[in-house]
């Protein structure tokens, strides 16, 4: 694979040889044609803007794999923060938690705020009864999803 210098030396001396071939070809001075040198110079740009798309190639490749990756590590969890796919799946936890709260007739849905965490339900605020906090907790448990449920609300 070539460097930016070799790529550079390349053309350089392409180049060269491009000029030589042009003044030892450029008609009769050693009574040719000048076809051979005409053929060769045709055959080297040729063979140039080989090099040089397969070159072009490499770099393109190489971008866009690393596009990806930087793209598929972006996208990763952490241990303090969620992935893409992650939050979504916590977020339709949270409405199926909150959903299922606001049918049950012994909590107020108003008393119970609800955050998710990798599948970890947190539930807090003020409640009235340690009846309706047990209530809110079991409830939370049966939801589809839920790894364990965090119970950090308060009696009012």
């Amino acid at each position: 694979m070539l460097g930016f210098d070799g790529f550079r030396k390349h053309i350089m001396s392409s180049f060269a040889w491009i000029v030589l071939g042009l003044i030892a070809g450029c008609g009769t001075l050693v009574g040719g044609s000048g076809q051979g040198a005409a053929n060769w110079i045709r055959f080297d740009l040729i063979t140039l803007e080989r090099s040089l798309m397969k070159q072009i190639g490499k770099y393109l490749s190489a971008f866009f794999i690393a596009l990806l990756l930087v793209t598929a590590v972006g996208c990763a969890s952490t241990a303090k923060q969620e992935g893409t796919g992650e939050y979504v799946d916590d977020s339709v936890i949270t409405t199926k938690v909150k959903a299922a709260i606001f049918e049950d007739a012994a909590v107020k849905s108003s008393e119970v705020s609800v955050e998710t965490f990798k599948g970890v339900v947190q539930l807090s605020g003020f409640i009235s009864s340690q009846a309706a906090m047990n209530r809110a907790v079991e409830v939370a448990r049966k939801v589809g999803g839920v790894k364990s449920v965090k119970n950090d609300m308060r009696l009012k």
